[in-house]
């Protein structure tokens, strides 16, 4: 049982964790320890932030923050079944017959410890357990003799991923988003496709202006199949699908054997 006299005098000095929050977890921001060390992690109960074992006191004294969570996990190797052939049969991540995923070779345990520093006062705490444990879940936690607010901030720490792997989830995301990001042109939302019983043939194509049958065009309106621009030594096109955007105005075409759209009016 903590001391609740205590606990609920140092509870002034934390803050509940906002939706706006982020929750550093895996490393200390200056040194680069991490929980999986023998002294893990502390996380300050205010700013949220990591904080390694050899600096803690320090940053306490420098800013006044009393309270944090020492945050420790252990790996260990999972034993693998010597019936199951380890070589993946599939080109896929994380399921069976698949490449592993660095997490699927081990489990993993936490150890959490609410620290006073420096008075040193210490409560080791019990972990969230259960995927349906929720931040609303602190009867545990009071059960213990921490005020509410305190209890709550705890769980809520306790179950909110860590920022770093927000993050780096994010900018994954964003990046490949990047990279896959077509724009689309105004003029493909009322584009014209005429009926004209033009039909394009899989392959032998070829300029309908010079029978030239490199760098073409396909029109997206009336399906006509011109060269594209001369470049400045002579080579490649004659501008016919140019040239024939400038007698039909008919804005979108797309290079055969690519994926490439070409607007010729933006």
């Amino acid at each position: 049982m903590a001391d609740s006299g205590i606990w609920t005098q140092a509870a002034s000095h934390i803050r509940i964790p906002s939706t706006e929050d982020k929750i550093f977890k895996d490393e200390c921001i200056f040194s680069f320890e991490t929980p999986d060390l023998a002294d893990g992690v502390f996380i300050c109960m205010r700013s949220f932030l990591a904080i390694g074992p050899k600096l803690v006191k320090k940053y306490a004294a420098v800013t006044g923050c009393s309270v944090f969570l020492q945050y420790k996990i252990k790996k260990e190797f999972k034993k693998r079944d010597q019936n199951i052939d380890p070589r993946p049969v599939k080109l896929a991540l994380g399921v069976p017959g698949g490449f592993e995923l660095p997490q699927d070779r081990y489990s993993v345990s936490e150890q959490w410890t609410l620290f006073l520093i420096p008075q040193g006062q210490k409560l080791v705490l019990p972990n969230p357990i259960g995927p349906t444990v929720s931040a609303a879940d602190t009867t545990r936690l009071m059960d213990l003799g921490l005020p509410a607010n305190l209890a709550k901030a705890i769980i809520m720490v306790q179950l909110a991923e860590s920022a770093l792997l927000v993050e780096e989830r994010a900018s994954t995301v964003a990046a490949w988003e990047e990279e896959n990001m077509r724009p689309v042109s105004a003029h493909a939302m009322n584009l014209e496709q005429l009926d004209n019983g033009i039909r394009i043939s899989p392959s032998g194509w070829k300029c309908c202006a010079c029978d030239l049958k490199e760098n073409l065009w396909l029109n997206l309106t009336d399906g006509s199949i011109n060269c594209g621009r001369r470049f400045w030594d002579g080579s490649g096109g004659n501008n016919h699908a140019v040239e024939h955007y400038q007698r039909t105005k008919y804005p979108l075409a797309v290079k055969l054997g690519t994926i490439t759209t070409k607007p010729f009016i933006c």
